[in-house]
This record gives C-alpha cells, sequence and structure tokens, in this order.
C-alpha cells in the first residue's frame, strides 16, 4: 500500500485536488468497460490512489517516486475499456486526462503533436 509520506509526495507534485485514495474513487477506476473479457468480472485492479498530472514533468517526477518507492503504476489515458487500468490490485493510476492539451498542428507535413488524452471527433 502507499504510505502517507509517499502519498504527500505525490500531492506535492499534482496537488491536493488531483490525487485520490478514496475507496469510492479507487471502485471507479476499478469498474471498467469490457473488463469480463480480460478478468471475468467488470472490475480490474483497485488502484491504490490515482493521480492526475499535467504535464510530462510531472509524470517523470511521479514515475521517478515509484521507482525508488518499489511502486508498481499504470498510466491511462481516455479510459475508453480496461486496457488502460490497472491489471492488479495496489498499483498506482495515473490518469492522463489533464494531459489534453494540441502542442502543435503541421499542416504543410500534415502531422499533429498532441497530449495523451486528445481525441479526435469529426
Amino acid at each position: 500500500m502507499l504510505s502517507d509520506e509517499t502519498y504527500a509526495e505525490l500531492e506535492s507534485i499534482v496537488g491536493e485536488d488531483n490525487i485520490s485514495r478514496e475507496p469510492a474513487i479507487m471502485e471507479t477506476y476499478a469498474f471498467q468497460y469490457i473488463a469480463e473479457i480480460i478478468v471475468g468480472d467488470s472490475y480490474m485492479g483497485r488502484p491504490c490512489a490515482v493521480v492526475l498530472p499535467s504535464n510530462t514533468r510531472e509524470v517523470q517526477a511521479i514515475v521517478h517516486l515509484c521507482n525508488r518507492e518499489g511502486i508498481k503504476y499504470k498510466a491511462i489515458s481516455t479510459g475508453w475499456g480496461a486496457y488502460g487500468a490497472a491489471p492488479g490490485d495496489g498499483l498506482l493510476q495515473l490518469d492522463l486526462r489533464r494531459m489534453n492539451r494540441i502542442i502543435k498542428i503541421d499542416t504543410n507535413n500534415m502531422y499533429a503533436v498532441v497530449e495523451p488524452y486528445v481525441v479526435g471527433t469529426t
């Protein structure tokens, strides 16, 4: 599980509004569309906490902290399906929904640089 000290360090990285370990929140991350195909149940693993970084510097700081403390982690972007959810209990879930900016659109060379939560629509 996640110690109070590690939780406080994560909170200092993303801010108190962008981290949670409340049981009801953990349940919402565990419940995933089509999880039955993967684990035979509607629920994937329950994360020990969820953090919502807003940029790559925050992601890097979270990963460094996880590596230092031996904490397994899993990133999820759109959340459309079970494949991004924590595959087992106790992992730290990185929800990338705050990383939703278009960085660059190059119309001449027909490419775009986007953050993980940018979605295309028609």
